[in-house]
Formats: structure tokens, sequence, C-alpha cells
């Protein structure tokens, strides 16, 4: 308002499917005027059909004399009158490619010739309240993406089942029970090809279904296969494996449980008959 010397200078915004606006907020120049006499005011596109059209197209409704404009006639008698507006420069602001509402310019007094100059710079205030609505919904997004990613953290983490990534033959992620069940630490298991972890005996099996599932080939879902601990004592594990996308790149994603008491169980049972 200061650098244009408009008297009021408001922001509309438009409701969705663009049926109406809405003043959210509005600045006077002089001191002392009321500054929200207009929030909350609405303009419905049923009452102003040329006024929404230019609005919708994208074009900045610039007239020097708005009460005759054809665009602009409408607002003539309920609000251009009244308040001795003269001359208009609605700049429409944009959010995720569609006009969300319209900064508006309103001199009172004597016509505007409104110059290249002083549409140049309502456009740039335009732009940067759409910068601030794209940043505020990355903003949005990110958090809401943290919070997501917080939960599925918490599960994951906090799951009785051993949980791990493998992509390139090597463990890209392992949750807690994963160092519970080996031994080892999340460094030491990162660091060796995961077949290292696997009993000799079965260490075939294993790449075989892994193989076929990073091939995108039919592989056994579920298994059970040995692993050595870094102690070197054998653990049983029964595992259920998923083919996925890692960081872009194909990977398996497999859940690991320790099923050892179960197969000493069986083997005393087979022993004592």
């Amino acid at each position: 308002a200061q650098t244009l010397g408009v008297e009021r200078v408001s922001y509309r915004a438009l409701g969705k499917g663009g049926g109406e606006m809405a003043c959210e907020a509005s600045h006077p120049l002089a001191a002392g005027a009321a500054a929200t006499d207009l929030v909350g005011a609405k303009r419905r596109a049923a009452d102003y059909p040329a006024y929404f059209a230019a609005v919708l197209a994208n074009r900045p409704v610039i007239t020097n004399h708005a009460q005759t404009d054809p665009v602009t006639i409408g607002l003539a008698e309920g609000y251009l009158k009244p308040s001795g507006i003269t001359s208009m420069l609605d700049v429409p602001v944009w959010f995720q490619g569609k006009v969300v509402g319209v900064i508006s310019h309103a001199p009172i007094g004597a016509a505007r010739e409104w110059s290249d100059e002083d549409v140049s710079f309502a456009s740039a205030v335009a732009s940067m309240i759409s910068l601030s609505l794209e940043e505020s919904r990355w903003r949005e997004a990110v958090d809401a993406l943290t919070r997501s990613e917080e939960k599925y953290r918490q599960v994951v983490e906090n799951a009785n089942e051993a949980i791990a990534v493998v992509q390139d033959g090597r463990i890209r992620y392992a949750n807690p029970q994963c160092t519970r069940l080996s031994g080892f630490t999340l460094l030491e298991l990162f660091d060796r090809p995961f077949l290292a972890f696997v009993h000799g005996d079965d260490s075939q099996l294993v790449l075989d279904n892994y193989m076929r599932r990073a091939r995108g080939e039919p592989a056994d879902a579920s298994y059970e296969f040995r692993i050595i601990d870094k102690s070197g004592l054998t653990h049983w594990v029964h595992i259920n494996a998923v083919a996925m996308e890692w960081e872009d790149r194909p990977a398996t994603l497999n859940f690991l449980t320790d099923v050892t008491e179960r197969h000493e169980l069986q083997e005393n049972l087979r022993r004592s008959l």
C-alpha cells in the first residue's frame, strides 16, 4: 500500500471450485482507518461472472476506470461506488498450478493510471505469496512424513522379529533384534556379505532364493535355515522375504524369527521316539 500509494490493499482467497472468494486480510493506508472492516466479506461468481472469469484465467484485472470497465462493472453498485474506488489492480496468486486468491489494490479518488512498474511490483508480491504457500505446504508434508516415519521406526525397532534389508548381497538395514539374534553389532553386520552369517550347509539354499527374488523370478518366500552367531553357536531361523525397492534400487525385505528352541524340541522328541 505504501509503495504503490494505494488507499487499501486486500487479499481475497478463492474457495474450492472457484465459486466464491472471501477477504482474509485488508490493510488501509490511512492512519486510524479500520483494517478489518472487509475481512470476511465474500464475492460470489454468480454475482460477478466477468470478474471471476478474468481471475480464473490467471489474468491480472487492470482497470483505470473500474466503475465502467466490463470486467469490474458488476462490482460498481455494491462495492466500488460506496467506497469511492475508481481504479483496480487485482493480481492472481497461484498455488500448485491453480489460482487460489488475488491481491486487490483499490485506490480512492481520481482514476489511477497503472504503470508497467506498478503491475510488475504487484505481480512480484503475488509470487512471494505463492512461494510462501508452497513452503508452508512443503513443511506440512515434511512434518507429516517425519511423524509417519517415526511411527514406523518405533514399530520396526521394537519388533520381536529380526528385520533386515539386503541389497547387492549385503545388509543395508537391520533393526536391533538382528544384533540380539546374531551377537554382531550393526557395523559388523553391514561390513560383511550376508552369506557370511549363514551356516555353510544352508548357504546355497539361501543364495538361490535370494538371486531368484532379485531377478524377479519365483522364489520360496518362507523357509528355514541356520545362521552362526558371533560366539559360533548355531541358530535356526524362519525367514519371510519379499522383494522391494530400497533407495530406488532392487532389494529384499527379510523377517527372521529364531526357531532354534522348536528345532531342539523336535530333535529331542525324535531321539526319544
